[in-house]
């Protein structure tokens, strides 16, 4: 996703709803009438519960060096 926020070229933020997934509120129970249960095997996030890098980290990393590295051949 952060590649094609890149190249549309009017993408101006990339947001995650949150940094690690120990605080995720996918994970979360959510304490309410509608949801009482957790959502197992929940981790959408690029940092583990121990704010510990993911795979996503990475590829969004890998991404943004790549732009930079474009941006700077170019000038």
């Amino acid at each position: 996703m952060m590649q094609a926020c890149i190249e549309s070229g009017v993408c101006i933020a990339f947001l995650t709803w949150g940094v690690s997934d120990s605080m995720s509120w996918i994970s979360a129970k959510i304490r309410n009438n509608v949801y009482d249960i957790p959502i197992k095997d929940a981790a959408p996030l690029l940092f583990d519960a121990a704010y510990q890098p993911k795979p996503a980290y990475f590829s969004v990393q890998k991404v943004l060096l790549n732009a930079l590295n474009s941006m700077e051949e170019k000038k």
